[in-house]
This record gives C-alpha cells, structure tokens and sequence, in this order.
C-alpha cells in the first residue's frame, strides 16, 4: 500500500531543544502516520516542465500546522515556474551531504534520490517534496555522489561504470568517464573528484570543467578533498591542510581529524578524538560542540547537527539531532538510513521490513512532512 501526502504535528526541534525537554524520540511522529579531456562539452538545457497529479491526501487535524491553505496553489505554480527557468543555476551539493555518500539532492522543490525502496526496484528516482506526484525511475542503477549543475544531475555509478549524467528536462542519460569517481563535490563550475590510479592501488584527485568537458589531473594523493566554491581542504591521514591559495601548506589547520571535514559556509566542522568541533575560519576560533567518542556518522549544518553513535546491533541503531547553540539537550529522531541537511530542513529515509518512509521536518518550526509512504500489501 503506498501513500503519497503531506502531514504536519506539532514538532519543533529548536522549541524542543530551548525548553530542554532532554531525549524526546520523534520517531513515532516521522514514520508512523500513513494518512577526462575528450569529453563532450555540456550544454545545459531547460528543465521543462513536469506533468501535474493532483494526489495525496492531508491530515485535516494538522492544517494549522501544514501552512497557509488558500496559497499553495499560488506556491505550487511558482515552484514550477522556478523549475522551467533557464539558465544556469545550482541545485543541491552540499559537502556535508556529499559525504554522506551523495544519494540525496534536491533542485527546487524536487528530490532525487538513490534508493531501492520504490516498486521499480533500485535507481535514480525524482518525486516532488510535496508529494504530489509518483515517483519516476530515471535510470536503473547504482549510483552514488550525485550533484546538480544547471538542468544537469551528475552521478557515479557504482561499482566502477563511472562519471554519468541526466539532463532533467529530457531524462537523457550519457556515461561521460569510466571507473569510480570518489567524494565528488562542486566548486563553481567545476566537479572535483578522486580515482583510483596506478593498477588500483592510489587514488588521485581530478577535477572536471563542465562547460569544457576538459578533465585536469592535479597534485593530490592518497587525499580526501572537502571542497566549497570559497575554499578547498586536503585531508592527508589525520592531518588537514588549507590549499585555498594554492599550494600545500607546510603546517596543518587541524591535526588528528577523523573522516571527512564539513565546510559550511565560513565553518568547518570536524570529528576528531575529543569530540566534535566547529572552527571559524574567519576568527580562528575552535569550539567544542559534543564531548564524545562514539560518533560513527553524522552531518552539520546552519548550526543544526545530527549523528549516530556506534551500535553493535543493527536494531540498536539510533539518530540523534542537536542545536550547537544547546549542545547538552538531545532530541532522538530514532532508526533512519540517510542524514542529509538542507538549508531549512532535514530529509530523512527509512526503509524496514517493507515499509519504506521519506519525511522532510523543518528546523525552525518543527513541522514535519511525509512525502512517500508504503506499507506492506
């Protein structure tokens, strides 16, 4: 049984967090309503415009909470109309996402995500956020790292098919480059990635110019890229370095980082021994966030953080969301598969023994939004 609908409680995680109401689980409240050189220059075309269902169904209880009735349709045929613009304009590739293993971007107000929760079977699927429509296969794949540039979604697909793209006004697909592309992230106009050299013993990291569809090999080995249009970080074993004027630094930003670093905006976030940390790097100012040792994934932005801790037992597994401004005041978001942030919301995934839920919850209002929902027949 599959339901496509919007719903809205009376969920605020920045109101939770300042009454410091402690560990409240809001898993109940998310999931259990029903109601290289020689490639061919990209040429970004119009989107063109989707074909309307009016489906879905509202919880009229939760009206109050869901937004202003009388305008959604007015905010409907602008969504729309921002989606036919032309032009180049970027959608989603947040750095924080990409390493989340970049399953998940959004352009406007539709979602395009991997996952195999759908009836197609495992692909590329694009659903608006506000559930209006089906979900629509646009390619039967693994894929992974998949970031929007214009009308254009850029993808790995896995194991090692390589660089693709879709061109989202007409659902074309084109292998661009064979062979994994690793942590791929946007910087302006170009899209920077890690392969694997040297009869797959090192990776290396390229960076591709989408209006040229010239690939450039640079100087970086055995490194993990954090990349934004303002500025590049090389992660070399434990130790960060700063390469936004050029050349590598003799002396490291950071030292014993572990994993990915997250740049937001002028902030980067790291997971290092001590905990989790925020350094501005305007100020050159180094706040501790969380004081723990268990964080195994977790993402930040805005100020908003989430992160699962390590759990031996699979149904152990558990989500936890936190305001960096009250650090010691938790709030559970229970058992989900993806931790990706957008600038005013978070969308979560959790597929379980057939039931498969796709929930977006705004951070200032805690309004919540089931976008897909099935069941078992």
């Amino acid at each position: 049984m599959v339901y496509l609908l919007r719903g809205a409680g009376v969920l605020s995680l920045t109101g939770l967090l300042l009454m410091g109401c402690g560990e409240e689980s809001l898993d109940e409240e998310l999931h259990a309503k029903e109601n290289n050189s020689n490639i061919e220059v990209l040429e970004p075309q119009d989107s063109g415009e989707q074909e309307e269902n009016d489906g879905g169904e509202n919880n009229d209880e939760n009206n109050d909470f869901i937004g202003n009735k009388a305008e959604e349709g007015e905010e409907a045929e602008e969504a729309e109309e921002a989606l036919t613009e032309p032009g180049i304009h970027k959608g989603s590739s947040y750095n924080g996402n990409n390493i989340q293993g970049g399953t998940m971007a959004l352009d406007g107000e539709m979602l395009y995500l991997h996952t195999y929760g759908f009836d197609e079977g495992g692909g590329i699927y694009r659903i608006p956020l506000d559930g209006s429509r089906e979900p629509e296969l646009l390619h039967s794949a693994d894929a992974a790292q998949m970031v929007i540039y214009g009308d254009t979604l850029f993808f790995n697909e896995l194991p090692d098919r390589g660089l693709h793209r879709i061109d989202l006004g007409t659902n074309e697909l084109e292998q661009l480059a064979e062979g994994e592309h690793l942590d791929m992230q946007l910087r302006n106009d170009e899209l920077w990635y890690r392969k694997i050299v040297e009869n797959g013993t090192v990776s290396k990291t390229y960076r591709y110019y989408i209006e040229t569809g010239v690939e450039e090999s640079l100087d970086y080995f055995e490194s993990i890229q954090s990349i934004t249009d303002d500025y590049i970080f090389s992660q070399s074993e434990v130790f960060l370095y700063d390469l936004t004027a050029g050349d590598n630094s003799d002396e490291p930003i950071k030292d014993f980082v572990r994993g990915h670093a997250i740049i937001d905006g002028e902030i980067l976030y790291t997971l290092e021994p001590a905990g989790l940390f925020k350094y501005d790097l305007i100020s050159g100012e180094d706040i501790r966030i969380l004081n723990r040792d268990d964080i195994e994934r977790w993402n930040a932005r805005n100020g908003h953080i989430v992160f699962e801790p390590y759990s031996e037992a699979e149904a152990g597994r558990e989500v936890f969301y936190l305001h960096e401004d009250s650090p010691e005041t938790l709030t559970s978001l229970g058992a989900v598969n993806e931790l990706y942030l957008f600038d005013d919301y978070l969308i979560t995934t959790l597929g379980r023994q057939g039931v498969f839920n796709i929930s977006k919850v705004e951070f200032k209002t805690g309004e919540w939004e089931t976008i897909y929902h099935t069941t078992p027949e």
